[in-house]
């Protein structure tokens, strides 16, 4: 099975029109910096579940989701690949039939191992102390779920003030400091009268 094919076009590079070329390499760009998105929300990711073992971490944010956008990495190079054979006045054909080939395979692959590796991502995470806090998580599909060594410091009143919570646990977490309960209340009591003014 061909991977690569490099025959010349018929129709000249230079004879498209400034505003196409143009488009082109802007599309070029556009696609290496998906790629490097997608490489980096990976690798987040994974070093979060299998890398980190820091003992100091008490408020976890994870999107184990994000993790399987990854199997969309061979989809944007192909569309790369093309993109550039285009730029280069090559045949892109191949490419693209081979974009459109791991485009549905990604879309299988995620569907179906969705649920499998969120599974594999809870358990993990419950095997390193961490109990999952629904209190801290939004409630839109695509917020991180939030995961707490300490499920004491879970509270319902906390719901309203998720971001300022967020960022009082990063503060925490930076720190190495695992705050009180007694500390936790007071802040969201705070909070609350202050965006209650």
């Amino acid at each position: 099975m061909k991977l690569l094919e490099w025959k010349p076009l018929e129709l000249k590079f230079k004879e498209a029109r400034r505003k196409e070329i143009l488009s082109k390499i802007c599309l070029f760009f556009l696609i290496l910096g998906g790629i490097y998105l997608v490489t980096v929300t990976f690798y987040s990711e994974f070093r979060l579940l299998f890398l980190d073992d820091d003992s100091t971490s008490f408020f976890l944010k994870e999107s184990s989701g994000r993790i399987l956008l990854a199997s969309f990495l061979p989809f944007w190079f192909y569309f790369l690949i093309a993109t550039f054979q285009f730029l280069l006045n090559f045949s892109f054909k191949l490419s693209m039939k081979l974009t459109m080939k791991s485009g549905i395979l990604s879309c299988l692959f995620m569907a179906l191992g969705v649920i499998p590796f969120n599974y594999f991502v809870e358990s993990t995470l419950e095997d390193k102390g961490y109990v999952f806090c629904n209190w801290y998580t939004a409630p839109s599909a695509i917020a991180p779920d939030v995961w707490l060594k300490n499920d004491e410091l879970c509270l319902q009143d906390g719901s309203v003030i998720i971001s300022d919570i967020y960022d009082w646990f990063e503060m925490h977490n930076e720190k190495g400091i695992e705050p009180t309960l007694n500390t936790l209340e007071v802040f969201i009591q705070k909070t609350r009268a202050e965006q209650s003014r």
